[in-house]
């Protein structure tokens, strides 16, 4: 099953992405699939949604915490204890992230993509014909995001080693739907001064292949508009 569309540029992506650290391709995902894709997670459907902040611990996991009323204290108490963390400057987020629990071999379309497409050798071949790498593998799951009214993702980088894993290349699909840059949930990048030298707003069906070695490439996600009632989704991995 071919899920990418035929016609895609791969050396003028290689020559953005060796220039920039970064790229984006628009209309990755065949139309149906992708509108497929955004029925299935914005449905009841789709999975469980949890709230996720960073590991008290120190580790690269996230806190998990189920979106359940009797759960809504404990999640209040962390989005407050990250917020404090937010004042002082320190790594932090608090946005959702879906958790499917489908059998092996499920045929719906979260759990193509997710693990039919994007730990597939058509994957595999994207990433080598963009990053022209060839000896990454898929070393990481990836994970379903959901970011709503004052959701975040403060500045890092990903060059880190998670499970004995090095990260080289962060992935994410975009299924954010007429999203626009006031909404907040912008991709942006910074030099080694913080200072913002790109702006990616997520557009709908779109991948985004990001240089993350070397500490390169420091990115946040920022605040999601106070009251807004629209979601920014993406797929997110690395590789």
């Amino acid at each position: 099953m071919s899920f990418i569309r035929e016609d895609i540029d791969f050396d003028k992506c290689f020559r953005e992405y060796d220039e920039n650290g970064i790229v984006l391709i628009r209309d990755i995902l065949h139309k149906d699939l992708a509108e497929d894709f955004y029925k299935h997670i914005t449905s009841s459907d789709g999975g469980e949604w949890n709230a996720a902040f960073p590991d008290d611990k120190g580790s690269a996991n996230s806190y998990i915490v189920k979106r359940e009323a009797e759960n809504m204290d404990e999640i209040i108490e962390k989005q407050d204890a990250n917020l404090k963390k937010l004042n002082n400057n320190e790594f932090t987020y608090r946005f959702d992230r879906l958790n499917v629990k489908h059998k092996p071999d499920c045929p719906c379309v979260v759990c193509s993509i997710r693990d039919k497409f994007l730990k597939s050798g058509q994957m595999f071949s994207l990433i080598s014909n963009v990053t022209r790498r060839y000896d990454l593998n898929h070393k990481f799951d990836p994970f379903v995001s959901r970011y709503r009214s004052n959701d975040y993702l403060t500045l890092h980088t990903d060059d880190v080693v998670s499970g004995g894993q090095a990260r080289h290349v962060a992935i994410i699909m975009h299924f954010a739907k007429d999203w626009k840059p006031w909404y907040g949930g912008n991709l942006m990048i910074t030099d080694q001064e913080d200072n913002v030298v790109k702006l990616f707003t997520p557009q709908f069906n779109s991948l985004s292949i990001m240089n993350v070695e070397n500490q390169r490439m420091p990115h946040f996600v920022s605040e999601i508009a106070n009251g807004l009632d629209k979601s920014r989704y993406a797929i997110s991995y690395w590789m």
